[in-house]
């Protein structure tokens, strides 16, 4: 009983055992906020990423209306927030409308089936309004923050007149506007 009364008085080597058992906690709380200011940045450059690439693909003219070819070269072209990008994967789908009806209920031009039966899909010639939808997918440092929180965040979508075809763009239609 004497000996376990000196052992639990004993200080010395406190502070090494004390250090042992904080510095992890310190490292996990420092590495989370690094975690939360990288999805911070990535969020903020990839708005700024979209919001260029979707103004070069609706002011410029493309020959057989591929635009989203010219939204996803921009894209990738932007490079303030490539050095973010570790890993993550990104997913663009463009879907083009004919007027402000349709794509208030979601009916975009669908893609059609050549002579040989391959699928050719619906370009954006004489279709005034573009639909942009972006997805990245997010790959985190620390596992700890689950992949359901962050994927939202990273998910945009982008509706924009094209600029070539809006001669055809109905700006009233049935009484929308």
């Amino acid at each position: 009983m004497k000996n376990i009364r000196r052992f639990i008085r004993n200080a010395k080597g406190v502070s090494t055992v004390e250090f042992a058992l904080t510095i992890p906690f310190f490292i996990l709380l420092l590495s989370m906020i690094f975690e939360l200011a990288r999805i911070s940045l990535l969020s903020a450059y990839l708005d700024y990423a979209l919001s260029e690439a979707a103004r070069e693909a609706k002011n410029r003219y493309v020959r057989g209306g591929d635009y989203q070819q010219i939204f996803t070269n921009k894209l990738e072209q932007e490079k303030t927030w490539q050095f973010l990008n570790f890993g993550g994967s990104f997913d663009i789908k463009t879907e083009y409308a004919d007027d402000l009806k349709a794509l208030l209920s979601n009916q975009y031009r669908t893609p059609v089936f050549d002579a040989q039966g391959n699928i050719i899909s619906p370009t954006g010639s004489d279709a005034g309004l573009a639909r942009y939808s972006f997805n990245y997918h997010y790959h985190s440092w620390i596992p700890l923050v689950p992949e359901k929180w962050i994927s939202p965040i990273f998910h945009r979508e982008i509706v924009v007149v094209q600029e070539y075809e809006r001669s055809l763009f109905p700006f009233v239609s049935d009484g929308l506007l």
